[in-house]
């Protein structure tokens, strides 16, 4: 996906920035999509528009994160996802 900026690096948003969820489907996502994936990160560091987190390679940690970013772009149509994976089984 395409990605703009207003020229000082920050980033531009297309669209509402406002979650289709109510506060009970939310709670319920949360519970059902990999808990503690996070928590898993080998690192974390601030990114242009968000954060940007390091994973080391472990199975099925793929799938997780791909089912986390499938569920937030049906909500949250606003933000962003980039995933990069480095040669030789790095994050």
């Amino acid at each position: 996906m395409g990605e703009d900026n207003d020229g000082r690096g920050r980033l531009l948003l297309p669209g509402p920035i406002a979650c289709t969820l109510t506060q009970t489907e939310l709670a319920s996502r949360r519970s059902k999509l990999s808990p503690g994936l996070l928590s898993r990160a080998a690192s974390q560091e601030p990114v242009p528009g968000g954060f940007g987190w390091s994973f080391r390679e472990v199975n099925g940690l793929l799938n997780d994160v791909a089912a986390i970013i499938e569920a937030e772009r049906r909500c949250c149509q606003f933000l962003p996802f980039r995933l990069t994976f480095e040669p030789d089984g790095g994050p």
